[in-house]
C-alpha cells in the first residue's frame, strides 16, 4: 500500500511527457499520503504542497464514505466529524473548512431522520452559516420516493424553526438509494 505513491510516479514518469500539468500530477501522486506538517509516506522532510493537501482531503473523504473489505462506509457526517478531529494533524485545517463548508455537514445525498421523525434527503446544503447544517431536503414518503422539499431555516410565525436534523441514517437500512432519490426529487431554488 505504501508503495503506491511511488508506482503512481513511475507510470507518470513513463509517460514521457513533461508539461507544468504532468509535473504537478507527479508532486500530488507522490505526497497525497502526507499529513499536512510532514509525517506519512513516503517520508520526507518537508510538508506536502498544496494540491497534495487539497487531493489529500478528497481522497480520504472518498475512502470513508465507501465500503471497504474490512468495514462498512461512514455516514458521509461521520467521515467529515472524523476529519475535523484530525484537523491540523492530517490535514490542513484552512483547506478542511473550504471543504466541509462547500458540501456543508449533510452533503447532497445524505439521508436524514428529522426532529419530526420523517426521513429525508439533503437536496441541497453546504456554504457558510446555518446552511452546513440546516439545509434544504426533500421528504421521503412511505413508498421510498421524494415528495416535497423543505428548507430546514424554515421558521414559524413566532420565529421557531420548525424541522431540525436529529440524526443521520444509513440508507441500506430502510432499502433506499439516496442517489436515485436525489435525482427524483423536485428542483430546489434555495432563498
Amino acid at each position: 500500500m505504501e508503495r503506491h505513491p511511488l508506482r503512481s510516479v513511475e507510470f507518470l514518469l513513463g509517460e514521457g511527457v513533461f508539461s507544468r500539468s504532468v509535473l504537478s500530477r507527479i508532486v500530488v501522486a507522490f505526497e497525497h499520503h502526507r499529513l499536512v506538517h510532514g509525517g506519512g509516506y513516503p517520508p520526507m522532510s518537508r510538508g506536502p504542497d498544496l494540491f497534495s493537501r487539497i487531493v489529500s482531503i478528497a481522497e480520504a473523504y472518498d475512502a470513508l464514505t465507501t465500503d471497504r473489505p474490512w468495514r462498512k462506509a461512514y455516514l458521509p457526517d461521520e467521515a467529515l466529524g472524523y476529519m475535523l478531529s484530525e484537523s491540523g494533524k492530517r490535514f490542513d485545517p484552512a483547506l478542511l473548512k473550504v471543504f466541509v463548508n462547500t458540501l456543508g455537514l449533510y452533503p447532497v445525498g445524505t439521508l436524514v431522520r428529522l426532529t419530526t421523525g420523517e426521513l429525508a434527503v439533503v437536496v441541497y446544503g453546504g456554504g457558510e452559516g446555518g446552511r452546513a447544517t440546516r439545509p434544504i431536503v426533500a421528504m421521503v414518503g412511505p413508498d421510498g420516493r421524494p415528495g416535497k422539499s423543505m428548507d430546514l431555516m424554515e421558521k414559524d410565525a413566532a420565529g421557531r424553526l420548525l424541522r431540525g436534523i436529529v440524526s443521520s441514517e444509513d440508507p441500506a437500512k430502510y432499502g433506499l438509494a439516496t442517489s436515485g432519490l436525489f435525482a427524483e426529487s423536485s428542483p430546489v431554488v434555495p432563498r
